[in-house]
C-alpha cells in the first residue's frame, strides 16, 4: 500500500483475502477490459501470464509476492499500466524504499 499511496488500485478479476485484510482499503474488484483501470491493480500471478501478450506488454510489474496458496503455488502480483507520453507516472508514498537488484558475491 505504500507503493501504491492515494492512488487508484483494483483486484485483478479476484480479490486476495489476505489482502483485503492488511490493506486497510475498500478495493474494488475489476476486469482487464475496463477502459478506465485504476493506476495500480493486484492480481493473482496465473490471471496475469494468463492476459494476452498484447495486453501484458502494456503492463509492468512492479512487485511480486511469496507464494501464496496453501499449496505453496502462485503469487500476488502488483500491476500498473506502463505510462504513455502525456500521462504522468504516479508519485511512490514518501518514505518508499526501492529495491534494487545487485549481482551475487563471486
Amino acid at each position: 500500500m505504500k507503493v501504491v499511496d492515494r492512488n487508484r488500485v483494483g483486484y485483478l478479476s479476484a480479490m486476495n483475502y489476505n489482502v483485503a485484510f492488511y490493506s486497510r482499503r475498500t478495493i474494488p474488484i475489476v476486469s482487464i477490459r475496463d477502459p478506465n483501470l485504476p493506476e495500480y491493480l493486484i492480481g493473482w500471478r496465473s490471471l496475469f501470464d494468463a492476459l494476452p501478450e498484447s495486453r501484458r506488454a502494456r503492463l509492468d510489474i512492479v512487485m511480486v509476492s511469496n507464494p501464496t496458496s496453501l499449496d505453496g503455488s502462485d503469487e500476488m502480483v502488483l500491476i500498473r499500466e506502463r505510462p504513455t507520453p502525456g500521462k504522468p507516472l504516479p508519485k511512490p508514498a514518501d518514505g518508499y524504499i526501492e529495491a534494487m537488484a545487485s549481482s551475487p558475491p563471486q
